[in-house]
């Protein structure tokens, strides 16, 4: 870029000066974004526009998602983008000693074939809402900052990179038109660090008239006039179509149909918009229509049942939200749920709940501005309401709800589908929305059934092997108490109850929660974090309960091994009519013995936690008994009544000599 250009006031791709240390074309900023699902992008797109059309108090809430080809150089500063694209390459390959890193390769070849190629997509996302001005257009562009108002949904202000894996530039454009009929346009694309003139600059570079060394005005934005007509064109549509003329575009030049050629864009737009925001379908709030070819589909009240049904089988998703059973299950409780209101002390909120059949899986969940957040909230895992019978109920909260609102939507991650209570709330204001969601489970303790119990005798068990052959046995190597208990019968599951079978987090590179310590988690997403590869031995066991939490385990091994390693899960039932907590965790293990010989530390296998859960036996001999002796502990968040008794169950498996205790990835 030339010392002229710079100086010019004409909108540009400006990339300002590097400030910090170097960054290559997978920085860490935008790492976390890099393999978003479609979904994820879908949803950020939406969950923006959502937010400016309650702003603005729009009665219907309107989107348009329209995808256009056209020339490659009508996109705004592309001549810059590729001067600066040209010497980032260069740049980055003679401080990587002649060649590109292996992470960088992909993303500069598909910026590289976009940049050659005469005619691109881009996707436009236009939208009815209270548009943008100065003030709201910085805050788009500047991370961790925040320029909503208290009703929206975003609690963290770089939601904008969400969008930029979406195209094969990283390159998004912005336009806003207010009621009174300014508008304003920018952009912004990240490349790499590179030199021009011999002035170091950054990899973000920002379409602006001005890049300003100045904290509070860092940008001097293109207006009225200036702005570029590839903005411009859809604002004016706005003006034309959608009363009273306000909005906002997104423009995703170089789209790259999120790398899913075996999709169809309306069914990832559908599915994405029909699953995460089928509360706002429901009220009759959202809009959505989608533009491709000519070809224009529309999403809203009328058709969204329709719409959810075609997702209805679906019980695996890999984006980190709803699959489209359980979003089918979620719409159906806020249209038939009974309506109740919950005073929380931080505020008035509605829900609305249902009762599912026997062997359904009690759930609650949170809808927050017509969105759905999460199914884990503190104070009311799914455990907490094992007396109830099985029901289902949807928190409706809204920005009007008042403090309890604040707290949720500070509490909430960067893609909004969990709460981060821990990280974001002070401990004041964690104590507060932990009280306030005991008042929640107080109130549902009053609405719903108390599930009955039933008293029945499990007979004739005795030692049982690790073929689960036993009267009436199933499982592998049960070890426990063998007694008269009382606990709630489990009925057969219901197949419509829409349970996920796998939930992913969004980002790829965000480590999905597990259980630690073999923490057991109400929503099955728990699992204990030792190293669970290796073969299972045949064996033998004989339990003795020698206290409320200790046990003495004669083991027979059926195989000789050269070393093994032996852990005790706390079996999920008993038999087929018991209660199951829904997971295999793990005993914590204390004072262990083996053939009446204390086990070394250096023996016991433990958790990140320091939570020894497995015991390295060393070489099996069948003709050789093992008695092994334990006082235990259960894992947080496991809590059972006083008199009822706790069933283990023995695993046996095979480990090489050396082996060392890993976590899993």
């Amino acid at each position: 870029m030339s010392k002229k250009r710079r100086k010019s006031k004409q909108p540009d791709l400006r990339f300002g000066s590097e400030t910090g240390s170097r960054s290559g074309f997978t920085s860490a900023g935008l790492a976390g974004f890099h393999n978003l699902k479609p979904a994820t992008v879908v949803r950020e797109l939406l969950q923006n526009s959502l937010d400016a059309g309650r702003e603005a108090e729009r009665g219907l809430i309107k989107i348009r998602f329209e995808i256009e080809r056209h020339a490659v150089d009508r996109v705004p500063g592309i001549a810059s983008y590729r001067s600066s694209f040209k010497q980032a390459v260069k740049d980055q390959e003679k401080a990587s000693k002649g060649k590109l890193q292996d992470t960088a390769t992909g993303i500069v070849e598909a910026m590289r074939e976009c940049l050659e190629s005469s005619e691109c997509e881009t996707l436009f996302v236009l939208d009815n809402g209270i548009g943008l001005e100065k003030e709201r257009m910085k805050g788009l562009l500047t991370d961790g900052l925040s320029v909503k108002s208290d009703a929206g949904t975003g609690a963290v202000g770089n939601g904008h990179l969400t969008v930029l894996p979406a195209s094969d530039l990283r390159y998004v454009l912005y336009g806003g038109r207010t009621e009174s009929g300014e508008i304003i346009g920018a952009g912004h694309a990240v490349l790499a660090s590179h030199q021009d003139g011999g002035e170091s600059k950054s990899k973000d570079g920002f379409y602006v008239k001005t890049i300003r060394n100045d904290f509070f005005e860092p940008y001097v934005f293109p207006e009225n006039s200036e702005v570029h007509d590839y903005i411009k064109s859809k604002l004016e549509w706005i003006a034309r179509n959608w009363e009273p003329g306000s909005g906002a575009v997104v423009a995703v030049p170089g789209f790259n149909r999120f790398r899913e050629d075996g999709n169809s864009l309306w069914n990832m737009v559908s599915k994405a918009a029909a699953c995460n925001f089928f509360s706002a379908f429901a009220e009759g709030e959202l809009h959505v229509e989608f533009v491709d070819a000519n070809d224009t589909k529309i999403l809203d009240k009328t058709n969204i049942a329709s719409i959810l049904e075609q997702f209805s089988e679906e019980k695996r998703t890999r984006s980190g939200f709803l699959s489209g059973s359980r979003a089918c299950h979620a719409f159906r409780t806020i249209n038939e749920g009974k309506d109740i209101e919950v005073d929380t002390g931080l505020g008035r909120i509605n829900m609305r709940w249902r009762s599912l059949p026997q062997g359904g899986l009690s759930r609650v969940e949170l809808c927050r501005n017509g969105m759905w957040i999460t199914d884990e909230l503190p104070k009311l895992q799914r455990n907490r309401f094992a007396d109830l019978k099985p029901f289902h109920c949807m928190i409706l909260l809204d920005a009007s709800d008042g403090e309890i609102h604040r707290l949720v939507r500070k509490a909430e991650g960067p893609l909004h589908n969990h709460l981060e209570a821990g990280k974001w709330l002070a401990k004041n204001e964690r104590a507060a929305l932990n009280k306030a969601m005991e008042g929640v489970f107080s109130k549902l303790n009053e609405v719903v059934p108390t599930q009955e119990n039933q008293e029945f005798e499990i007979e004739d068990v005795l030692a049982i092997n690790s073929n689960g052959i036993s009267s009436g046995g199933r499982r592998p190597g049960l070890a426990g108490q063998f007694q008269e208990i009382r606990r709630r019968p489990r009925f057969a599951k219901e197949a419509d109850e829409g349970e996920d079978t796998e939930k992913g987090p969004g980002p790829d590179n965000t480590t999905e929660k597990k259980g630690k310590g073999g923490r057991i988690n109400p929503n099955r997403r728990g699992r204990g974090t030792f190293r669970r590869s290796g073969n299972a031995i045949q064996f033998a066991a004989l339990p003795i309960s020698t206290g409320k939490r200790s046990c003495r385990v004669e083991l027979a091994p059926g195989e000789k091994a050269a070393g093994s390693e032996v852990r005790f899960a706390i079996d999920e039932s008993l038999d087929e009519s018991c209660d199951a907590f829904g997971i295999e965790t793990f005993a914590r293990l204390k004072n262990v013995k083996v053939d009446n010989r204390p086990v070394q530390e250096t023996m016991l296998n433990h958790d990140q936690e320091d939570h020894a859960l497995g015991v390295n036996l060393g070489s099996l001999d069948p003709a050789k008994l093992l008695c092994i002796e334990f006082d235990y502990e259960l894992p947080t968040g496991i809590v059972l009544p006083d008199d009822m008794p706790v069933v283990l169950k023995a695993q046996l498996i095979r480990r090489s000599p050396d082996s060392k205790n890993q976590e899993v990835p």
